[in-house]
C-alpha cells in the first residue's frame, strides 16, 4: 500500500517585547525531520551572518569612571549635567 504524499511546513516565529511577531524561518519538506534540519540551517546560517555583523561594529564608548552603574552621561540635557557628579581635579603634583 502506497502512503500518500504530504508536504511538511515548518514556520519559525519570534516576538520580542511589544513588537510584532517575526517569521525567522520557514521550511517545506516531505518529512517533518527534513523540514527541521531546512530551519536549522537557515537559522545556523543567520546565526553566524549575525555574529560577523556585530563583529565589525565598533565597541560602545566606556561610561565615565564615576559614572553610576547602568546609567549614561548626556552632556546635552542640561539636567544631567547639573545632577552627574564633578570629578575632582587633579591634585597638585600629580
Amino acid at each position: 500500500m502506497e502512503r500518500p504524499m504530504t508536504t511538511v511546513t515548518l514556520d519559525v516565529r519570534v516576538r520580542v517585547g511589544d513588537e510584532p511577531e517575526r517569521r525567522i524561518a520557514t521550511a517545506e519538506a516531505d518529512t517533518v525531520a527534513e523540514a527541521v534540519l531546512q530551519v536549522a540551517t537557515a537559522l545556523r546560517t543567520a546565526g553566524e551572518a549575525l555574529q560577523a555583523a556585530a563583529e565589525t561594529l565598533p565597541a560602545p564608548a566606556p561610561e565615565p569612571p564615576h559614572a553610576p552603574r547602568g546609567t549614561l552621561y548626556d552632556p546635552s540635557n542640561e539636567a544631567a549635567r547639573e545632577a552627574w557628579p564633578t570629578p575632582a581635579p587633579p591634585a597638585p603634583g600629580g
